[in-house]
């Protein structure tokens, strides 16, 4: 385990846009360390969040590659279940999928902008032909 100086470490406490981020640590350039704890917190879930920042800092975490083994030890878990490797082909469906449900997605926001009249004719067509 790593031995740092209070002086090494800042803390600030600000608003994530995610209610599921309760903090974030980050090395500075300088050697010092950066931890970011959500305002809107109660004290105690502040005081969890800064240990839990801690444990990434003392455990050297930001020298390490594997987050799932990370997280892993600064949850206190023991067996840490593999990552699912996917092979390309199956990378390529699943983004093949995205494509067609983000162009359903379009084509649908057009019409109803159309019937809203937000659009004229020839930019529905416009747009619906730039999907094709």
């Amino acid at each position: 385990m790593k031995t740092i100086c209070p002086d090494d470490i800042i803390v600030r406490y600000i608003h994530f846009p995610a209610p599921t981020i309760h903090e974030a640590v980050s090395p500075n350039i300088d050697g010092t360390y950066s931890i970011y704890i959500e305002k809107n917190l109660s004290h105690n879930m502040q005081r969890e969040a800064f240990k839990h920042a801690m444990r990434h800092i003392l455990n050297n975490d930001f020298e390490k590659a594997d987050v799932q083994e990370i997280e892993a030890v600064a949850h206190g878990i023991t067996q840490v279940e593999p990552v699912r490797v996917r092979d390309d082909a199956e990378l390529l469906k699943m983004m093949s999928r995205v494509i067609k449900w983000h162009r359903k997605i379009k084509r649908e926001l057009v019409k109803h902008e159309q019937m809203l009249g937000l659009l004229t004719d020839a930019e529905r067509e416009k747009l619906v032909w730039t999907e094709r």
